[in-house]
C-alpha cells in the first residue's frame, strides 16, 4: 500500500486543482492519502514513477482522453444504496407527486437523478413513482440518470445487484420489481425488472464539461451528494 509520502504537497495540489477544475470534484488537504491510495495503481499501470508524471500524462499523452475516464472512475465515491434517507422518498410519495397529479394536465412528469452512481437511487425513484402512479394510466413519466463515472453507469444500467443491496427493500416491493438471478458463483443477484427498466435513461455526464440543454424542462431533480 503506498504511504502519503509518495506525493508531494505540490503534487497534490496541482493533481487536486486540475481535478477540481475539471469535475468540480474538491479535495481538501485531508483527501491526500486518499489521492495516493487510488491512483497508486494507474502510475503502476502506465509505468510512471511520480504523480507529476501522472499529471504530464494526463495534460499531454496521445491517450489522455482515456485515461481520464479511468482517473474520474478510481477518484469518485458511489456511497449509495436503495432508498437511501428514505425521508426524501416519503417526501416525494407524500407531498411532491399529489402536488403533480393535481396540477399537471398533461400527464408528463420528468425527473433528473444528477448523480446517480451505480442506479440504486433512479430505480428508487422509478418504484416510488410506480407505486403511486400505479392506478393512473396515460402519464408519460421518464427518469434520466446521470455520473461522471462510467464504469457505475454500467452496472445501473445492467440493473443487476447483490443481496446485501437489496436487504433494505420490502419482500413485496423485491417481487414486484425484481428477478432473482444467479451468478456464475452461484450467489443470490437480484435483476430489475424490465418495466421499470424502461423508465430511465443512463448516461455518463460531467456535469462540469456536458450541456443537458432544458434543464427546465424537468419536473423534479434530486442531486444529493
Amino acid at each position: 500500500m503506498p504511504s502519503v509520502e509518495r506525493i508531494t504537497d505540490q503534487e497534490f495540489n496541482i493533481l487536486k486543482d486540475l481535478i477540481y477544475k475539471h469535475t468540480g470534484i474538491y479535495l481538501s488537504p485531508q483527501k491526500k492519502i486518499l489521492l495516493v491510495t487510488r491512483l497508486y495503481k494507474r502510475l503502476k499501470a502506465l509505468n510512471l514513477k511520480t504523480f507529476k508524471d501522472y499529471y504530464s500524462y494526463l495534460l499531454n499523452h496521445p491517450d489522455r482522453r482515456a485515461e481520464w475516464v479511468q482517473m474520474i472512475n478510481h477518484i469518485t465515491t458511489n456511497t449509495t444504496e436503495f432508498f437511501r434517507e428514505r425521508y426524501h422518498f416519503i417526501f416525494l410519495q407524500n407531498e411532491v407527486l399529489p402536488y403533480f397529479l393535481k396540477k399537471r394536465t398533461n400527464k408528463r412528469l420528468y425527473i433528473w437523478s444528477a448523480g446517480c452512481s451505480t442506479g440504486e437511487e433512479a430505480y428508487s425513484i422509478a418504484i416510488t413513482l410506480s407505486e403511486f402512479f400505479g392506478d393512473y394510466s396515460g402519464w408519460n413519466i421518464k427518469i434520466l440518470a446521470t455520473d461522471v463515472n462510467s464504469d457505475a453507469i454500467a452496472i445501473a444500467r445492467k440493473g443487476v445487484y447483490k443481496t446485501a443491496s437489496v436487504k433494505r427493500i420490502s419482500k413485496v416491493i423485491l417481487r414486484k420489481y425484481f428477478e432473482e438471478v444467479s451468478s456464475i458463483e452461484n450467489k443470490r443477484l437480484f435483476k430489475v425488472k424490465d418495466r421499470l427498466r424502461r423508465m430511465v435513461i443512463f448516461k455518463n455526464v460531467n456535469l462540469v464539461k456536458n450541456y443537458l440543454g432544458k434543464i427546465c424542462s424537468f419536473d423534479i431533480i434530486f442531486c444529493r451528494n
